[in-house]
Order: structure tokens, then sequence, then C-alpha cells
């Protein structure tokens, strides 16, 4: 089973690459910013975040 990655980020090149070098291992979620991050997880906060 693969584990899930968030990739929050306003630059859609940046979440491009991330995406596209992760992909292959996790699944893999994008989002553009926090408003779109708080749609990502509608009734449970993640364990942890980490934004770059």
């Amino acid at each position: 089973m693969k584990g899930k990655i968030l990739i929050v980020d306003d630059e859609a090149d940046l979440r491009s690459l991330l995406k596209s070098i992760l992909e292959d291992d996790y699944g893999v979620t994008e989002a553009e910013n926090g408003a779109a991050l708080k749609k990502c997880f509608p009734a449970r906060r993640p364990t942890w975040c980490c934004w770059i």
C-alpha cells in the first residue's frame, strides 16, 4: 500500500515537479493554498504537515 502525500504550494510548477518525483511511490494529492488544504481534510486533521 502506498503512503499518501499532500503537496501544498501556490506555485503550480513546483507542485507538478514534486508530484512527478513522488507519484510512483506515493499517492499524491495537491492543494494550491490553505483554503484548498482545508477541503482535503473536511472531517479530520492530518497527524502532521510540513510547509516549505
